[in-house]
């Protein structure tokens, strides 16, 4: 019987770590191009001297966090070039403004080249004043060229259709991230319970098989039976509540309409 309740736990830990890597992965995945929501590309003025001409792209994601790469010595910048990223991108720098993002990329881009180390720096700016006063300050440090923005091309643009906000907070009851948290767990439940049935069961009859006591199938097919009734009470007893509780109208006087609980948990 212990042996019995490990395995159990085994698979129920088992499972949620793979289901939270699998949420963890889908943050991580903010980087792929499908949540692109912004490209953004720089150049230097046209009479820059050969050497320190300058591209830049930057991805701007949809969740604010952006990538950005830099080519020097002309040509223009890719996925290729030199990665880096804005130092002053919505968080302070000492003697440089911070750049606040608000769905637009920054107008003017000041780059710091060491090309005899291979060292780059790059800050944003939305005007071209102190974009022009922080690269005079640089320039007693490094070679500094400050970039304009030719180019904002819109990847994932969020279409704003009338009443889509209502919709979505029509199906929010406890709050938004509490909902997720909710579905997650009962997502979780529907997977687990019916693997860990299976998983015991196929244990117990190849122990059967192993041994050869077949006088044991009919206690084991009995204790599958009942093990699909409890799995099958637990997977719809929560579904049953809800419908009964919607049907009854007893949350309306709390704003809670009907159906509401399985638009926001189903």
């Amino acid at each position: 019987m212990q042996k019995k309740i490990k395995i159990s736990l085994f698979i129920i830990l088992t499972l949620f770590i793979c289901n939270a890597n699998q949420v963890e992965g889908k943050n991580l995945n903010g980087i792929l191009d499908d949540m692109i929501e912004k490209k953004c590309e720089y150049v230097t003025p046209g009479d820059t001297i050969p050497a320190q001409q300058t591209s830049v792209l930057c991805d701007v994601f949809d969740d604010g966090a952006h990538q950005c790469w830099m080519q020097v010595g002309g040509g223009q910048a890719s996925s290729s070039s030199n990665k880096e990223k804005i130092l002053n991108w919505n968080q302070g720098v000492i003697g440089v403004p911070k750049f606040e993002y608000a769905g637009k990329c920054p107008m003017y881009l000041v780059a710091t080249i060491d090309v005899a180390i291979g060292g780059y720096s790059i800050w944003g700016f939305n005007n071209i004043t102190d974009a022009e006063k922080w690269r005079i300050d640089r320039q007693q440090y490094n070679t500094t060229v400050t970039l304009s923005l030719i180019k904002e091309n819109i990847i994932n643009e969020k279409p704003e259709e009338d009443g889509a906000e209502e919709e979505i907070n029509k199906c929010v009851v406890f709050g938004q991230n509490t909902d997720k948290i909710l579905k997650w767990v009962i997502n979780f439940i529907y997977i687990a319970v019916p693997v860990i049935i299976i998983i015991m069961s196929i244990i117990e009859f190849a122990g059967i098989a192993l041994s050869g006591d077949e006088k044991n199938f009919k206690a084991v097919g009995t204790k599958l039976i009942k093990r699909l009734i409890i799995g099958a009470v637990i997977i719809f007893l929560p579904i049953l509540i809800i419908f009964l509780v919607d049907l009854s109208g007893v949350l309306i006087p709390y704003g809670i309409e009907p159906n509401q609980i399985f638009c926001s948990l189903f």
